[in-house]
């Protein structure tokens, strides 16, 4: 695998991205833990959300720290790997080629590197499995998250439609106190038109005045009982609009916090994925390590030729390490 130099300087390239990409992924996590701490005290969420949000928090601050103990073994681990190359390179190889060594002996020196190397392959695989697990973790994490989402959403639309439905009785509400405003101003004008008439007659036949003040006190003794029953209505009319005005701004406060929050959520899922894609690289590249090393350990038992194949293998095994070791201390001194 890593023998292949155009496989070689693929893996490379994708080691040197690790600096850049733990240094985004610190960030990614930040941004989640710090947006589900604003989430956690806000007290105008449901609790139902609230609950939610405990776990996630709980959940992220126990990935975060798994993930940053993964990075401290691997920096421990690529250096060990790094350290046994090089040992090799510079002593291991040089022995073998000297004519004064018998075979004996070198299978021997052989073997105590193969035994190191078998370390080496067993903590690769280990770390390997390790991120894989923690991607898959963080993976149902984003699945959760986007069902949160999804909730946010199904709420805004049952609050939109119960908004729509208030203002549509606000607004009906609001023409039958039109239309009682307009009867009762319409009684009025009646009355002091009818008064007025009878003050007319009053000068021209007071009789005919007598008789009308007559009718005209026994007809405003039922009108004036129908005419509370009328305003009693308007005022009723009145207290449930007034009522449906107070239930639609506290739907739109609810509304509007909801919104906010799905806005929120929405706009922080893509650190999530940069955490999911980041520790799957690693977990990647550790196992294109852990097979690397297993096969030059296998080839080393085999071969008959302690010679140039070896020392190609494992000077390419070297650099790949090496590369790896670089990125990963640099992360370290920088974060430190």
């Amino acid at each position: 695998m890593l023998h292949d130099k155009n496989t070689q300087k693929s893996i490379s390239d994708e080691i040197a991205k690790l600096s850049k990409l733990t240094l985004t992924v610190e960030e990614s996590f930040h941004k989640v833990e710090e947006l589900l701490l604003l989430l956690v005290s806000n007290r105008e969420y449901p609790s139902s959300f609230k609950d939610g949000f405990v776990d996630l928090s709980r959940q992220w601050s126990a990935y975060r720290k798994e993930y940053t103990q993964l990075l401290w073994e691997s920096r421990a681990v690529a250096g060990r790997a790094r350290s046994d190359a090089a040992i090799f390179h510079d002593t291991v190889i040089p022995w073998l080629q000297e004519d004064n060594v018998n075979l004996a002996e070198k299978i021997a020196g052989l073997g105590k590197y193969i035994k190191s190397l078998e370390g080496n392959v067993e903590s690769s695989k280990d770390l390997s499995q390790r991120y894989s697990n923690l991607k898959r973790n963080v993976e149902k994490f984003s699945r959760d998250w986007n069902a949160t989402i999804e909730s946010c959403k199904t709420q805004i639309a049952a609050i939109s439609k119960n908004v729509k439905a208030l203002d549509e009785q606000i607004h009906e509400l609001g023409q039958k106190i039109q239309g009682f405003i307009a009867f009762l101003m319409g009684g009025c004008a009646v009355a002091v038109g009818g008064a007025g008439a009878a003050a007319i007659l009053g000068v021209i036949c007071p009789l005919t005045c007598m008789i009308i003040w007559a009718g005209a006190a026994a007809v405003a003794a039922g009108g004036a009982i129908y005419y509370r029953h009328v305003k009693q209505q308007h005022d009723e009319l009145i207290e449930t609009r007034d009522e449906k005005l107070r239930e639609r701004k506290s739907l739109r406060k609810d509304l509007n916090t909801m919104q906010q929050l799905r806005s929120s959520l929405v706009s922080t899922a893509p650190e999530i994925q940069n955490v999911i894609d980041t520790i799957g690289t690693f977990a990647q590249v550790w196992n294109m390590i852990c097979m690397d090393a297993q096969g030059i350990k296998d080839r080393l038992e085999k071969t008959q030729q302690l010679t140039f194949m070896a020392k190609r293998n494992l000077q390419t095994t070297a650099d790949m390490y090496q590369t790896l070791c670089s990125a990963l201390y640099q992360f370290q001194t920088t974060i430190s």
